[in-house]
């Protein structure tokens, strides 16, 4: 996660300049939520993939 956020922040920061310190803060935010959203999909595919190994697991219900 630390390399995409810096892939995305440096260009930020350098697109931002223009706008002095603000604009540096708001390539970070922009960058932390980048990574915040990639967690957010990586939890949960590996949460998804959890629950099917789960169900393959159990045996089929006593009918």
């Amino acid at each position: 996660m630390t390399v995409l956020g810096t892939a995305v922040q440096l260009p930020l920061a350098y697109g931002l300049t223009g706008l002095g310190l603000p604009g540096v803060c708001l390539a970070l935010a922009l960058a932390m939520a980048v990574q915040c959203g990639a967690l957010v999909v990586l939890f949960r595919r590996a949460r998804s993939q959890e629950e099917a190994e789960v169900s393959l697991a159990r045996p089929a219900p006593a009918a």
